[in-house]
C-alpha cells in the first residue's frame, strides 16, 4: 500500500476521535449562536440608522424590523403574511398607535423574497434594504460561516455555498429600494466578492 494512502488513514482516524471529542463538549447549555436573533438585531442595527437618515416613521419601523421574522417561529415558507399577522395581533395588544399598525403589517409582508418590485412606503423600502444588507459585507460573512457548521456543511462546502451567495449579492446589490441601501450595498458587496475572490484562490491550492 502506498505510504500517502496509509499516512492519510491514520490521520483520518485521529482527525475523527478529535471531531467525536470536540462535539462531546458541545451542548445546548454552551451553544449560545442564535441565527435569527442576531440576524434581527443586525438589521435593527442597519435598518434604524437609515431610517434617522432618510426621516423615517421610526416607531413603525422599529416595530416591523423587531417583529419582521416572528412568522418564522411557526411556519417554513410564506413567513411574510404570517409574520404580519403575527405582528398585528402582538402590536394590538399593546399602546402602539393602532393607526400605524397597517403599515407595520405591509413593510413586513413586502420585505420576503428577491423580486424587483419597489414597496409603496418608505419604512418598507427601508426593511427590505436593512434585511438583505445584513446578509453582506463582513458581518455577513462571519454569520454565514457561524450557520454552516449547524447545517452540516464542511470547508469544501462552504466555497460553494460563498460562490452561490455571492451571484444572489449583486442582484441584491442592484436592486436596493433606496438610494442609501444602493450605497451601502455597494461597499458590502465589494467586501464579500474581496472575500470569495480570496477563499476561492487559497482553496484551490
Amino acid at each position: 500500500m502506498d505510504w500517502e494512502i496509509q499516512v492519510k488513514q491514520k490521520a483520518d482516524k485521529a482527525w475523527e476521535k478529535i471531531l467525536k471529542a470536540d462535539i462531546q463538549k458541545i451542548s445546548l447549555d454552551n451553544f449560545v449562536f442564535n441565527y435569527r436573533a442576531e440576524h434581527n438585531e443586525l438589521v435593527l442595527s442597519i435598518g434604524m440608522e437609515m431610517g434617522k437618515r432618510l426621516n423615517a416613521d421610526l416607531e413603525i419601523l422599529k416595530a416591523a424590523i423587531l417583529l419582521h421574522d416572528i412568522g418564522r417561529s411557526v411556519v417554513k415558507k410564506g413567513h411574510g403574511k404570517v409574520s404580519a399577522e403575527m405582528a398585528g395581533e402582538i402590536l394590538e395588544n399593546t399602546n402602539f398607535l393602532q393607526g400605524k399598525i397597517i403599515d407595520v403589517k405591509y413593510a413586513i409582508t413586502t420585505h420576503v423574497g428577491w423580486d424587483e418590485s419597489l414597496p409603496e412606503t418608505l419604512e418598507a423600502c427601508i426593511l427590505w434594504d436593512a434585511d438583505k444588507l445584513s446578509k453582506l459585507g463582513a458581518s455577513g460573512i462571519l454569520h454565514r460561516v457561524m450557520v454552516l457548521p449547524q447545517r452540516g456543511k464542511n470547508c469544501r462546502d462552504a466555497v460553494t455555498k460563498f460562490n452561490d451567495w455571492l451571484k444572489k449579492a449583486e442582484f441584491i446589490k442592484n436592486n436596493m429600494k433606496t438610494e442609501l441601501g444602493s450605497q451601502i450595498a455597494e461597499e458590502r458587496y465589494k467586501t464579500l466578492k474581496m472575500f470569495v475572490t480570496a477563499l476561492n484562490k487559497e482553496m484551490s491550492l
